[in-house]
């Protein structure tokens, strides 16, 4: 075998000959044969033949480490083209894994090539508009092999490679020299996509968009397989995005390239593009995140080949692990959760496999967890059938005035701060971090039944997360009074845009804002008031009131207040007339809202969660507590948020000053 020192020796050969512009002509006469063998040589180092295909040599590799510097050096000193490409291919050569699945021993490669500076001269020369194609695309392969240890992405990142990149995606489709470098760069994109600490930079740095041309052409020669893979990992979980529109074609591709890869098998066929089965499976996951996208795994089988994954022992737990993740956020749709729960031997399979109950504490999941919670989503599907089950079962020691908060770990910080702001005001909360005990999911469905507010902490990693979806769903279904907390600067989307509606939310971005804090408390503790006084069941017939005068509850439909301590403190005593609001029917809440008499107001109120009994009672106790005036204020900033009823305040503080007429009346009357 040709060993390292021969390559130095060749390399020592290149720098002496291949300093100036050219070889001589006579040079060439001499020693042209020579060049030639040498570039070949050096071009070739590396790599070996196994079943007619060139793979990595890791006997080379790992001898050559101390050669890293030499290669960058002739690539840098020597003007000889040929010289200058036979070295960045070697580089290439020498930090290409053995397979597409990293393994430690390919980091120590990948990282003395970085320390010698390969990173930095591959930059130089997508940068320099004097290098040529073939050069370009080595400086790619090396950057694409560095990318896909994922080691080094914040080098990647801070040397610019996004807008490089970029800028070769972009010439997709304007000549066909380009495609080298496109295929290139397309794998390099892929493998950072894969990354999902790359996403947000990544996206706003427009590789999206530059991804979704080639993903649509089903071009082989530009790995457009690829593309859609990267396209899923960025975008897959938005709702909006114009990439979604192509959805079928990229969940019936992926899933194709899925089974492929499973089989080590090349897609598309007859192409030469490998792909690892773990890669493939993230942009699954990510595709499947979107409630658009669900059913679209039933359609085109890709349900099917993920159980088939978990039945196959021989698979890697990664692998094991983002396929019972995916499969739990495909669970969400009840078609989805049914088809699976009819599956044969799945059920068995997950009674035998379920081990460590699952935490949302931790930002990933072991296998073990992962496969716990898809058991406990399937046999939860039916919330009806949870309920019944809960009734019967001991209840948890939790208080009857308790608050729930639901939140996802990367906030845990300013969800502490707000927890202890509650404690301190007297306030009964549920956070997993002081209260969880045995089966995880079991704790969070009990904490949920036995609390009468939740506190949804909303962000864009709550919205991605299936135990936060767990809890914001049965939150709902039960018909808990849900209040939206803002953490962050996302807006919401998708189901969690359609949970919290119009429902107006705290921005505790500043957690240490007394301000937000106590108008938050102030929220929390008139529902727990209001949950406290449970309003009386309607009679037959329904009564439509004759005036725009609410129903007046009389003292045997409504019992004396029984209040804990900490609420007995707020003034003023709320009349029985707002509390008798809870038996309102949706047309009595309209017909109140209809004597303010404008036309808006009443549209707005008849078309989201504002029209029901719950939200104009919480309105017309914030009035009580604030004021008219702060109510109207906070109706404003909603609607501005809205784009709706910007020039309506008047309108919105007589509203609200019906609402205070209407709950002090009768404390006047008593004092």
């Amino acid at each position: 075998m040709v060993g390292v020192d021969e390559l130095v020796d060749g390399l020592s050969w290149c720098l002496s000959h291949g300093r100036g512009e050219n070889i001589t002509a006579v040079a060439v006469a001499k020693e042209g044969s020579k060049l030639k063998d040498v570039c070949g040589f050096v071009s070739s180092f590396g790599l070996k033949e196994v079943d007619g295909k060139r793979m990595p040599d890791r006997d080379c590799q790992q001898k050559a480490m101390e050669v890293h510097s030499l290669l960058v050096g002739c690539v840098r000193f020597c003007k000889e083209k040929s010289i200058r490409y036979s070295c960045l291919r070697c580089i290439g050569n020498l930090i290409l894994g053995i397979s597409l699945h990293v393994e430690e021993e390919f980091r120590l490669f990948t990282k003395s090539a970085v320390e010698c500076g390969a990173v930095h001269l591959a930059m130089d020369i997508l940068r320099d508009l004097n290098a040529s194609i073939d050069e370009k695309r080595e400086a790619l392969r090396i950057l694409n092999n560095i990318a896909s240890s994922s080691l080094f992405d914040d080098l990647l990142h801070d040397l610019g490679a996004t807008e490089e990149l970029c800028k070769v995606l972009s010439t997709f489709a304007t000549d066909e020299e380009e495609v080298k470098l496109i295929s290139m760069a397309v794998g390099c994109v892929s493998h950072l996509c894969y990354n999902e600490s790359n996403k947000d930079r990544l996206f706003h740095g427009g590789i999206a968009d530059a991804l979704l041309p080639i993903a649509a052409s089903k071009s082989q020669k530009h790995k457009f397989v690829r593309a859609m893979m990267g396209v899923a990992c960025l975008v897959g979980e938005e709702e909006k995005h114009p990439a979604l529109k192509a959805s079928e074609e990229l969940v019936e591709s992926i899933t194709a390239a899925l089974v492929a890869s499973i089989n080590r098998l090349p897609y598309p066929p007859n192409s030469n593009t490998f792909n690892e089965p773990f890669n493939v499976m993230k942009s699954l996951f990510f595709l499947a995140g979107n409630d658009n996208n669900k059913r679209l795994f039933l359609k085109f089988g890709t349900v099917k080949v993920l159980v088939d994954i978990l039945h196959n022992e021989s698979n890697s737990e990664l692998l094991l692990e983002r396929a019972s993740a995916t499969l739990r956020r495909l669970c969400f749709d009840k078609e989805v959760a049914t088809a699976l729960n009819n599956m044969p031997g799945l059920k068995s399979f997950l009674q035998r496999s379920t081990g460590q109950s699952p935490s949302r504490k931790k930002p990933k999941m072991t296998f073990a967890e992962s496969i716990s919670a898809l058991a406990w989503q399937l046999e939860n599907v039916d919330v009806d059938k949870r309920k019944e089950t809960s009734a019967t079962r001991p209840s948890v020691s939790v208080s009857k005035s308790q608050v729930m908060l639901s939140y996802n770990w990367s906030h845990q910080e300013i969800v502490l701060r707000v927890n202890s702001y509650l404690q301190d005001h007297n306030i009964k909360t549920w956070i997993d971090v002081e209260q969880m005990q045995g089966s995880t999911l079991e704790a969070m469905s009990r904490a949920v039944e036995s609390s009468e507010v939740v506190l949804v902490f909303f962000s864009k990693d709550y919205k991605n997360s299936a135990n936060c979806r767990l809890e914001a769903d049965y939150a709902h279904k039960l018909g808990k009074h849900i209040i939206p907390v803002r953490v962050d600067s996302y807006d919401p989307d998708g189901w969690l845009g359609l949970l919290l509606g119009t429902k107006l939310w705290y921005d505790v971005q500043d957690a240490n804002d007394v301000a937000v804090l106590s108008k938050l408390f102030d929220e929390v503790s008139s529902n727990l008031r209001r949950q406290v006084h449970p309003p009386q069941p309607k009679t037959p017939p329904k009564e439509t009131p004759s005036s725009m005068t609410p129903k007046r509850v009389t003292s045997t439909q409504a019992p004396a207040m029984h209040m804990s301590p900490q609420l007995a403190l707020q003034p003023p005593r709320l009349s029985d007339a707002v509390l008798g609001i809870g038996t309102w029917s949706k047309e009595d809440v309209m017909a109140f809202v209809q004597t303010v008499g404008d036309h808006k107001l009443t549209h707005l109120f008849e078309s989201t969660s504002l029209s029901s009994s719950d939200s104009l009672m919480a309105l017309a106790i914030s009035s009580v507590l604030e004021g008219p005036v702060a109510v109207a204020g906070k109706l404003r900033e909603f609607m501005v948020h809205k784009q709706r009823l910007r020039p309506h305040f008047g309108a919105l503080l007589a509203f609200s000053g019906k609402l205070y007429a209407l709950g002090v009346k009768e404390s006047a009357a008593d004092a």
